[in-house]
């Protein structure tokens, strides 16, 4: 999940987390949109790992269309689906309606970062209701782009700091699933790469925190 002004700490946080768990052998399923999402799912090409994008338009299009590139390296690693037909134009209403496709593909939602009007907090709604797990981020106080996952973590969900705290939680259920081998490895080497950015065409300018 994500917020489109992500800051410096929500770029280099989600890139940290999203490389660690596909680095363990998580799937990783976003929107593809900017911010956040697209940081984590170049996170998880990066890893090597397997990635989903989930649109809220035809899988005809690429959306938004700076991640064309994007797009056809996730179709070589992972998938982009849609339940909309072919044509269909990336209208605003489609996107809270594909949100819920976002959470019930996963386990658990993460929430990097998020104010509280992101589109981010409904994926979160949507996951409650569909009994997934809810995982947030937490931020600085008073800053926009941490009151939505601040919020989140004040009402009950489980507080991330690393993907260990994540796999972690799923520890028992998928013990012979997880590559902590890899994850170690990971962990050595998952500092946001911009060159990795800017070679699947990901913007790399950030806001401040505190920014509308």
């Amino acid at each position: 999940a994500e917020t489109r002004s992500r800051s410096e700490y929500g770029k280099r946080t989600a890139y940290k987390i999203s490389y660690e768990l596909s680095a363990a052998g998580v799937v990783i399923v976003s929107g593809m949109a900017l911010g956040i999402d697209s940081v984590a799912a170049c996170a998880a090409l990066d890893a090597g790992g397997t990635t989903v994008a989930v649109l809220g338009c035809g899988v005809d299009m690429a959306y938004p269309s700076q991640h064309k590139r994007l797009m056809d390296h996730i179709v070589a690693n992972g998938a982009v689906v849609s339940e909309f037909p072919p044509g269909t134009r990336p209208d605003g209403r489609n996107f809270p309606i594909r949100n819920r496709i976002i959470s019930g593909l996963s386990q658990g939602t993460v929430v990097v970062e998020a104010d509280e009007h992101s589109g981010a907090l409904i994926t979160a709604r949507t996951a409650i209701l569909q009994g997934r797990d809810i995982f947030a981020v937490p931020g600085n106080v008073g800053e926009v782009n941490s009151s939505g996952t601040n919020a989140l973590l004040r009402d009950g969900a489980s507080m991330v700091l690393s993907a260990r705290d994540i796999l972690d939680a799923y520890a028992f259920l998928y013990r012979d699933n997880i590559n902590w081998v890899g994850l170690t490895r990971a962990e050595q080497r998952s500092e946001p790469d911009d060159d990795a950015l800017r070679r699947y065409e990901i913007q790399t300018r950030t806001v401040s925190a505190r920014d509308p």
